[in-house]
């Protein structure tokens, strides 16, 4: 590890790494310690105990997603539905990355249900803004579309994300193979862009038939 970063970031990113590679459980302190070089009276020190360590790695690990920084990423642009195919192409594209950006997803798949608790602690401050953000893009698309319409959209998307990312299942029947060229990326983010955007104003097409 880069000898730029502190003895604070070098744990973190040593928990964050772990964490998604083995999960809470198997992961302890010693191994943490041996990965960043550091001693445990230093982890105590900075976190205090194993549990708080990491919840500062789901924080860090959002963060490395770049997630974060939606609302710059689709400032470039006015059309809300060319922003929701930014946001779209952004998140299916951490689908298919294996880096510090996958981390944050790969803690998410282990723990969302060995570690409830803290999970529901600590999502609100990760997610909380990133759906906000599509949201918000969603509503300009079609602003006579309800909270719910507008929440499914938002749950499909990322559980479609979610799942084409975690399982191998889903890329073999999309594309045939499980690592997919950049233009099959772009061709599965197009498509489910349109999707989104034909049933936001599906939605409206059905109310205004009422």
């Amino acid at each position: 590890m880069s000898e730029n970063y502190s003895s604070k970031e070098k744990i973190l990113l040593s928990a964050c790494r772990l964490f998604a590679e083995k999960g809470f459980k198997n992961t302890t302190i010693r191994d943490i310690c041996k990965d960043s070089g550091s001693y445990q009276i230093s982890v105590n020190y900075y976190f205090g105990s194993k549990e708080n360590l990491f919840k500062e790695a789901l924080l860090k690990s959002f963060e490395l997603t770049g997630l974060s920084k939606m609302a710059e990423l689709i400032s470039t642009v006015e059309d809300p539905e060319e922003q929701l195919r930014k946001i779209v192409k952004a998140r299916i594209s951490l689908s298919f990355v294996d880096d510090e950006r996958s981390w944050f997803f790969n803690i998410l798949g282990k723990e969302v249900y060995t570690s409830p608790i803290i999970m529901r602690e600590i999502l609100p401050q990760t997610t909380e803004l990133h759906v906000q953000v599509i949201k918000d893009v969603l509503r300009k698309i079609n602003p006579s579309c309800d909270d719910f319409q507008l929440h499914y959209c938002i749950f499909f998307l990322m559980s479609q994300a979610f799942g084409i990312g975690a399982f191998s299942i889903p890329r073999l029947k999309l594309f045939n193979t499980v690592t997919p060229s950049s233009e099959d990326i772009d061709k599965l983010s197009d498509t489910m862009s349109s999707f989104l955007i034909e049933g936001l104003k599906k939605f409206n097409t059905e109310i205004d038939e009422k």
